[in-house]
C-alpha cells in the first residue's frame, strides 16, 4: 500500500501484514482510555504517540517541530510517512508518551525511491496530478543509507474497461516525468525471495539514530 507520495524519489509504500493491524488496534485501544495525558515538555525528535488530525486514530510518532505561537506540533507518522500539525490546547489530548513495548515493533512505513530513473529540471512537474492506486505490487530491488529502490507496478482499467498492467517506472518516463538512468547507485543489493529487506529493519528507537525522515 502506497500510503505517502511526495514524488518518484521519495514515498513511503506499508506492507499488508497482520502483526501490524494487530499493534494498531492495540495502540487505539490503548489511547482509547480517559486518564490519558499529554506530553508536559514536548521535544524535538521525541517519540511519541499522536492522534492523527484526520481519521482521529492514534499512531505512532516523532516530534520534527514546535510551533509555540501556533499551539502546534509538527509529528511525522513513521508507520505512514506523514506529516501531521497536532494542535495543542488544555480541552482536547492529542499527543503522549508512547507505551514502551509499541516501541519496539518494526516501523512499517518504508521509505521508497524508484529504481533507473532521474530527475527531469522542469519547474511544472505536477505529481500531485498522478493516479497512482493504493494498492501496489512493490518489488525491492536494493536499498541506500535511508530508503529502498523499488519496481512499482499497479493495474488500472483502460478505456474498454479492461484491466492493464502498469510499471510506475516505466509510465513516468514515458509520460515526461522523469528520465531514465541505467544505473542507481545501491549500497546493497537485496533478495526478493525473502521481501527484499535483509538486515535493514528499524524500530521507532533506533529511527532516531538513522536518516530516515
Amino acid at each position: 500500500m502506497v500510503t505517502s507520495f511526495k514524488n518518484p524519489f521519495c514515498f513511503y509504500v506499508q506492507e499488508s501484514l497482520p502483526t501490524y493491524i494487530d499493534l494498531k488496534q492495540k495502540i487505539q485501544n490503548y489511547y482509547s482510555r480517559k486518564s490519558l495525558v499529554s506530553i508536559k515538555n514536548p521535544q524535538v525528535d521525541q517519540i511519541c504517540a499522536a492522534k492523527y488530525s484526520k481519521d482521529k486514530a492514534w499512531y505512532r510518532a516523532i516530534i520534527k517541530n514546535i510551533n509555540y505561537d501556533q499551539h502546534s506540533i509538527l509529528v511525522f507518522l513513521v508507520d505512514y510517512g506523514i506529516d501531521d500539525d497536532i494542535v495543542i490546547n488544555e480541552k482536547d489530548i492529542n499527543i503522549c508518551e508512547l507505551f514502551e513495548e509499541f516501541k519496539e515493533h518494526p516501523i512499517m512505513g518504508l521509505k521508497c525511491s524508484l529504481k533507473g530513473i532521474e530527475s527531469i529540471q522542469r519547474n511544472n512537474l505536477n505529481y500531485e496530478s498522478l493516479s497512482i492506486p493504493d494498492t501496489v505490487l512493490v518489488n525491492f530491488l536494493g536499498h541506500s543509507q535511508d530508503h529502498y529502490y523499488v519496481d512499482v507496478n499497479f493495474e488500472q482499467k483502460n478505456e474498454n474497461g479492461d484491466l492493464n498492467s502498469i510499471n510506475l517506472n516505466n509510465y513516468l518516463i514515458q509520460n515526461g516525468y522523469v528520465d531514465s538512468t541505467r544505473t542507481n547507485k545501491l549500497k546493497h543489493d537485496v533478495s526478493t525471495k525473502t521481501n527484499g529487506k535483509n538486515g535493514f529493519c528499524f524500530t521507532i528507537k533506533r529511527v532516531l539514530m538513522e536518516t530516515l525522515l
